[in-house]
């Protein structure tokens, strides 16, 4: 954003960073505040931050917990520098490399993509379909014989018809199937496949030979690029009930809640203090971020609070 002198950009970034630390305190949060509402270009450099993507790929996935937005206390320069030009540019586009690796950009470039907080269904054939989760990008090749998807990032749930079939191809594996329903995650530096009917042929990306039938008996597992195996967190959360807009979890730490359910909003969603090492179980509705975190608030000992709608802090009380 053309409007936006330098160093504002720079503030921003900074009480972002900060707020994102495990060290935030009641005093930070204030603090901030008080400068977003100092002047007007402040609150603006602090909502241009609501609508551009603050997820960086990054290998944080790798434990099998899931995703980790990079943006926190430990943000490299090179990342700040990317937000930096995509804060005063208002776009991803003709920034260097950095920012073709920001998800704005992989959206951008896809043949399909959702948004945060949506979801859509897409036909491969009369009787074969895709749903999208929130924030995915994929490619389709619909020629071959057997419909061939590319899951740039993100998550989907493929419902595949007896016949040609479909392969879906992620950064770490190849997973082919026909007359079977699958759902296929991008964790960043693995992929979760869960399989709810009938089976997948399924491999690591570079090692093809080792290919293995997986069922729903099966239960969930991860992939890297040269190998698969059993996902350590299976049960903690139920990797389907997001088809139905819920998020149903059983004694799943409160830190990765947080992060589960910010991918669904434009903002972000951060615990801090003890509130992080809390555990929750339940069924929480992903089309209604504010009646989630309330259910949230009145299920566990926590307070929650929101700034400018971008920023949501969970604390222990």
């Amino acid at each position: 954003m053309a409007d936006l002198p330098e160093h504002v950009v720079d503030e921003a970034i900074g009480w972002i960073v900060k707020l994102g630390s495990a060290e935030a305190t009641d005093a930070d949060l204030a603090a901030c505040d008080r400068w977003r509402r100092a002047r007007p270009e402040h609150d603006r450099a602090w909502r241009r931050l609501a609508t551009i993507e603050h997820r960086f790929d990054q290998a944080a996935a790798m434990d099998g917990r899931g995703a980790r937005l990079a943006l926190q206390a430990d943000l490299d320069s090179s990342k700040r520098q990317t937000l930096k030009l995509l804060l005063l540019a208002g776009a991803g586009i003709g920034l260097g490399v950095g920012a073709t690796q920001t998800p704005a950009f992989r959206r951008m470039m896809a043949d399909e993509a959702t948004a945060p907080g949506e979801r859509r269904r897409l036909r491969l054939s009369d009787r074969s379909h895709l749903l999208m989760n929130t924030d995915t990008a994929l490619d389709l090749d619909l020629a071959a014989p057997g419909a061939e998807v590319t899951l740039r990032r993100g998550e989907l749930y493929a419902e595949v018809a007896d016949g040609p079939g479909a392969t879906i191809m992620t950064r770490h594996g190849r997973f082919g199937a026909r007359d079977a329903s699958f759902a296929l995650r991008d964790l960043g530096g693995l992929t979760r496949l869960m399989v709810a009917k009938g089976s997948v042929a399924a491999s690591p990306r570079d090692r093809a030979a080792d290919l293995a039938e997986v069922t729903a008996e099966t239960g969930p597992m991860l992939f890297a690029p040269a190998r698969f195996g059993p996902d350590p967190l299976a049960g903690v959360m139920d990797h389907l009930a997001w088809r139905r807009g819920r998020l149903v979890v059983e004694g799943m730490w409160l830190r990765d809640f947080a992060a589960e359910l910010e991918r669904y909003s434009a903002g972000f969603i951060r615990t801090r203090g003890e509130a992080s090492g809390l555990t929750i179980a339940g069924v929480f509705p992903l089309d209604d971020i504010a009646a989630a975190l309330a259910a949230v608030e009145a299920t566990l000992p926590v307070r929650i609070r929101r700034i400018a709608g971008l920023w949501t802090d969970i604390s222990a009380i």
